[in-house]
């Protein structure tokens, strides 16, 4: 049978239309419906720590994203983990992080995903200047902030407050003073668990509160050895070493074990971070009635930082980049924030929240969170992991015994020159390389 010229013109235009259709079919990216997904590594398992990091988690899923959750028991396991993941290719997208000093290695190597120009631009008008201080690498945020602790409180009864509660608070000598009578009548003044971080903890609020902010600066940020001559110095070692003859570890050393020993009344009080608060109120304690808070003693015109923030994994799939903006949304949410912070314990990062709400600590340290030259950078960023770990070992020999004062300031101050020649060394060889 003959076709027509108009047939076969037809049945030529029919053919190039399937071929056509086929060829953008086969080529096109295929579009999904994915919903936005996160891996979510961290190591809030515990008390008021999990109950904080469910309102989060809720929210995001509350809002049509899949979260995947995994926390571990220690930080360091956490981010060994996190790093060595990156660095094989499949990092997760999200990441518990508070070392700023960390953060910025990490992300110079390009591990990190980083902000679009909009959302960057979102976040710096998001959070208060101190915060952003501590995220930011060369002018770009490379960690999302969700809460800042400060780390120099004290946490007592008020029952066991004595007349002259104000002074004792106001200053270690005082408090010393305050700890010698009660030890008389066999109480112990200070609850301290066996970690090296309570230890540490401790000794950064001595040394702000006895030695200033000139000299802890001096020391941690310039790692001026001439700091370890002074006077101040001398006295917040002696100090340090004094608060170990009133002071007890309970059950296994934890933290939450020795706010558990106030709560009890085994000891006057401990010196931690804010987030006490969430434990004492996993304890179904009421601040102002049966737990209050001080400044460390010299140290109330100041907040030691400790800012938990996460940093956003290498990811390329579509729907963890949408879950990445998802958890930025859900945690810059002023109610989120708002209600996260009071169960964790600590201070939004965002300007703009409800302070009428904050309990009397809180506002305490919002009010010199916002005034800049009064937040001490969080320890983590005073330098790398092993310059950290160096830190605390030695603290922890101090408080231990097991070395006398002159001879940890020569060890002290070896570990400042070594650093301090390192940072030196690697100042040059990065000049050299650009040249």
């Amino acid at each position: 049978m003959k076709i027509s010229t108009v047939e076969n013109t037809v049945f030529l235009m029919q053919a190039i239309t399937r071929t056509a259709l086929f060829v953008i079919l086969l080529f096109s990216p295929i579009v999904s419906n994915a919903e936005p997904e996160v891996e979510v590594m961290h190591w809030w398992n515990r008390g008021g720590d999990l109950r904080a990091m469910q309102v989060i988690r809720d929210e995001f899923e509350h809002r049509g994203g899949i979260w995947f959750d995994v926390a571990g028991d220690d930080s360091i396991d956490v981010l060994n983990t996190a790093v060595s993941r990156m660095i094989k290719g499949y990092a997760p997208t999200l990441v518990q992080w508070n070392s700023a000093w960390e953060v910025t290695e990490i992300r110079n190597l390009g591990l990190l995903n980083t902000l679009n120009m909009e959302t960057s631009n979102y976040l710096h008008n998001a959070f208060i200047d101190n915060v952003l201080d501590m995220i930011m690498v060369n002018g770009e945020i490379v960690a999302i902030p969700v809460n800042v602790h400060s780390e120099n409180w004290l946490w007592y009864k008020p029952d066991n407050l004595p007349d002259n509660g104000p002074r004792v608070m106001a200053d270690w000598k005082a408090f010393l003073e305050f700890a010698e009578s009660l030890a008389e009548t066999g109480k112990i003044a200070l609850a301290v668990g066996d970690t090296p971080r309570q230890q540490r903890a401790l000794f950064n609020n001595v040394l702000l509160g006895v030695a200033g902010q000139d000299l802890f600066q001096r020391i941690y940020y310039d790692l001026d050895v001439g700091a370890l001559s002074t006077k101040g110095f001398s006295q917040a070692l002696a100090t340090y070493a004094k608060l170990r003859e009133y002071s007890h570890s309970f059950g296994e050393g934890r933290w939450d074990q020795q706010l558990a020993a106030v709560a009890a009344n085994k000891a006057f009080t401990v010196n931690m971070g804010d987030w006490a608060k969430g434990e004492f109120r996993n304890l179904g304690l009421k601040l102002g009635r049966d737990y209050d808070c001080a400044p460390a003693p010299g140290t109330g015109d100041h907040i030691v930082l400790v800012i938990d923030a996460f940093v956003l994994g290498q990811v390329s799939e579509k729907n963890e980049k949408q879950g990445q903006q998802l958890f930025m949304d859900v945690v810059t949410n002023p109610v989120v924030s708002e209600t996260f912070n009071y169960l964790k314990g600590s201070l939004s990062p965002l300007r703009e929240i409800d302070t009428e709400g904050l309990d009397k600590c809180s506002q305490v340290a919002h009010t010199i969170l916002k005034t800049r030259g009064k937040a001490i950078k969080p320890h983590a960023s005073i330098g790398d992991r092993g310059f950290l770990a160096d830190i605390d070992h030695l603290i922890s020999e101090l408080w231990t015994g097991c070395m006398v004062s002159t001879e940890w300031t020569t060890d002290f101050s070896t570990l400042l020159k070594r650093e301090k020649m390192k940072r030196i060394s690697k100042s040059n060889f990065s000049q050299h390389v650009v040249e």
